[in-house]
């Protein structure tokens, strides 16, 4: 099999795809590291929180995307509400639409995700896989890049 020689841009989430599968996750990211490619962290969560659940995960990763640091950073309306759940919260058509947005920033080639709807905003020319949430330790180690 030919391995995918150009550099590529590998963005994945965390919550429901590496915590699913994070020793699976851990070795893919070190190899697409090892052979150039970036490894981009793509997540809901404040990135202070986030550094050490990937740290804990040896999971590798040349880049940390947070979605409530970026809407922090450009001054969306958010709020933290318990009766919801912890964390933080905004309108839901501008969370759904923040990783495709990010992809589109970054020009990423390819994402993992466990959440169709954030599929609609990402461009045609990045590749979304949905990760299940049993039996893709089976199918990531066909993902050589």
């Amino acid at each position: 099999m030919k391995l995918h020689t150009e550099k590529l841009k590998v963005g994945i989430d965390i919550h429901g795809v590496i915590d699913r599968y994070p020793n699976e996750f851990a070795e893919f990211c070190e190899q697409a590291i090892d052979h150039g490619h970036e490894i981009h962290i793509v997540t809901g969560r404040e990135s202070e929180i986030v550094a050490p659940k990937l740290s804990r995960f040896c999971i590798p990763y040349t880049h940390l995307f947070s979605i409530v640091d970026y809407h922090r950073e450009n001054g969306t309306k958010m709020w933290n509400d318990d009766a919801r759940g912890a964390g933080w919260w905004m309108e839901r058509e501008d969370w759904v639409k923040s990783k495709g947005l990010y992809c589109k920033l970054v020009h990423l080639d390819l994402h993992f995700d466990n959440e169709l709807p954030y599929a609609e905003h990402f461009p045609d020319y990045c590749t979304f896989v949905v990760v299940p949430p049993n039996g893709f330790n089976k199918i990531l180690p066909f993902f050589q890049i």
